[in-house]
């Protein structure tokens, strides 16, 4: 108590609402809390500058990202950076495109790759990039002979879907509304791992965004058809960070390097 009166006393305003389990934030505090929050990405990108002037090329990017880019896409992209600055470190937070919004408005992520975007005044979007959904099954499923399907005939087969949150999720069941159908999933979950995997099961297929799939492995049994954009409308991966926000070094390398490899996946 003693320290938050200090503090209270050393800003000139009371910071703080005294309630009966304690102390809570006020308007004032919220404002304090974002400009410490603030300094502290500053603080970092200095280091991160300080350290490539000494040679070094240290430093450490935080980023938030929808599940299905963070099964493949954003390890892959990590590992190729890696290759040349094996001195800076990343974490990774899997959100979907609401918390990504709020973690980039707060200083909480150094900026954030998502399906989909809540659109404010508080972040900037650096690149758009066009995904058409796709149709996601084993190899030898009787539909993965095509190169594009029709979204009716996914029906025919057993559907596995991520949680009604998940932008994917609404885009497909708003197209199917327009044909008055409704998914009947046999299996719904909040990983995208637990849903590929059931694809080897049986005849299943589940939807995904190309970046998020990873048929292009040797090592994988899946591929996938794109479905047809006279029933799915395109949708977006959006490359976004806090409006005004200065980079990192490393940051700004890696947010580069996404860059040139996004453009060359507009799909």
């Amino acid at each position: 108590q003693r320290r938050i009166q200090a503090f209270e006393d050393e800003v000139g305003t009371q910071i703080f609402e005294r309630v009966s389990k304690g102390v809570e934030l006020n308007a004032a505090g919220e404002l304090v809390i974002d400009h410490i929050k603030k300094q502290k990405a500053e603080i970092g990108a200095l280091k991160s500058r300080l350290a490539d002037l000494q040679g070094t090329r240290a430093g450490h990017v935080k980023i938030a990202c929808s599940q299905g880019l963070g099964n493949y896409f954003i390890p892959t992209e990590i590992a190729k950076y890696r290759n040349d600055f094996k001195q800076v470190t990343f974490e990774v937070l899997l959100m979907d495109h609401s918390e990504a919004h709020e973690a980039v408005s707060k200083h909480e992520v150094d900026f954030a790759l998502t399906f989909e975007i809540k659109k404010s005044h508080e972040i900037d979007i650096i690149i758009a990039v066009e995904q058409n959904m796709h149709a996601v099954m084993k190899k030898n499923h009787p539909l993965a002979k095509f190169k594009e399907i029709r979204l009716v005939e996914c029906m025919e087969y057993p559907i596995v879907l991520p949680l009604s949150q998940f932008a994917g999720r609404q885009l497909v069941e708003k197209a199917l509304l327009k044909k008055s159908l409704a998914p009947k999933p046999v299996l719904q979950s909040n990983s995208f791992n637990v849903l590929f995997s059931y694809l080897d099961q049986e005849e299943a297929i589940t939807f995904q965004i190309p970046l998020g799939i990873e048929n292009n492995h040797p090592s994988s049994n899946l591929t996938s058809c794109m479905i047809s954009k006279k029933d799915l409308e395109s949708s977006y991966i959006y490359l976004v960070q806090k409006r005004g926000r200065v980079p990192s070094v490393a940051t700004a390398r890696f947010v580069n390097q996404l860059l040139q490899t996004l453009s060359k996946n507009n799909t």
